[in-house]
């Protein structure tokens, strides 16, 4: 996660110990402090500490890409710092 461009950037393995940059995901809230997968991998978490709340993505496993589910947000969370599971 990216704080002060409120953001998560997204990387491939291409081989052990070398990644690669394919995607920056906005976070859909101010100062997203932690990340997390759901159980089973299917959905990815972002809580963001300044805006109150934790967004949702779904995950495709198949190109690697999240993409915000809008309308799913937990939202009564004041200042989330940490998503577990």
């Amino acid at each position: 996660s990216n704080r002060g461009y409120e953001s998560i950037a997204c990387y491939r393995v291409i081989k052990p110990g070398e990644l690669e940059l394919f995607d920056i995901v906005d976070a859909h809230g101010v100062s997203p402090r932690d990340i997390n997968w759901l159980p089973e991998y299917k959905y990815f978490t972002a809580s963001n500490e300044f805006s109150d709340g934790i967004c949702i993505y779904s995950f495709d496993a198949s190109n690697g890409k999240l993409t915000y589910l809008e309308g799913h947000d937990v939202t009564d969370q004041v200042r989330p710092l940490c998503i577990e599971f």
